[in-house]
């Protein structure tokens, strides 16, 4: 990957999805839903297809709030108290539609204020942690228990790679990387994206049959 400079900064960066506002960023990937539902469990007991009050029963004491997106006012969003994988912390967003469990997604992104514009040396220590633990999940806890990826898309970034991306602050260098298992059911991807330093790094959980993704 190159490291070469653009001669100035671009305050307005075009963040990839996961950087938006994350209320906003899940009710466009509503959007992208098949409105089929099924009855198979999925991650943390979970069922696609159950009620909002059968999954708050389900998630008792885990819960932290419950929204409806502005945008699709026919869905409505549970987000979870965090959850390790590994050394990394994600936040669980556990997404229904007219009702019914569509979607589950663990967030692990982090966002920076503009492109390199404000360097914090704890996010990126923390970038680069999250970046080595859901790694080494997708190399070893992932496929021990769903196997095979069904599709590999770019290589994953070591911590020396992100450091020094980091480090030298490569404006016009990015990463891209997923991993998607199907099993039991449903879909499991794995997606990163680093631009700046930014990082977007999601979980997904959606039924097998689910409509295409944005």
């Amino acid at each position: 990957m190159s490291n070469a400079r653009h001669p100035t900064r671009r305050r307005n960066w075009p963040y990839p999805s996961g950087m938006l506002p994350i209320l906003s960023w899940l009710s466009l990937l509503l959007l992208s839903s098949s409105s089929a539902v099924f009855s198979q469990s999925t991650w943390s007991g979970l069922h696609f297809g159950m009620s909002v009050e059968d999954a708050r029963k389900q998630l008792t004491g885990e819960i932290l709030n419950e929204k409806q997106p502005p945008l699709n006012p026919s869905a409505f969003i549970f987000t979870l108290k965090p959850v390790p994988i590994g050394a990394a912390r994600g936040e669980p967003h556990i997404i229904f539609e007219n009702g019914r469990l569509i979607r589950v997604v663990l967030v692990f992104s982090m966002r920076a204020e503009g492109c390199f514009d404000k360097p914090d040396r704890d996010l990126y220590a923390r970038q680069i942690m999250t970046i080595d633990a859901i790694g080494e999940a997708c190399t070893r806890s992932f496929r021990e228990k769903y196997g095979k990826p069904i599709n590999e898309t770019g290589a994953w970034p070591s911590s020396t790679m992100v450091g020094h991306h980091l480090v030298t602050k490569a404006m016009n260098e990015k990463f891209e990387s997923e991993r998607a298992w199907k099993s039991g059911g449903q879909m499991i991807r794995i997606s990163l994206s680093m631009i700046c330093d930014s990082l977007s790094l999601l979980i997904t959980y959606d039924p097998e049959a689910s409509g295409p993704r944005i």
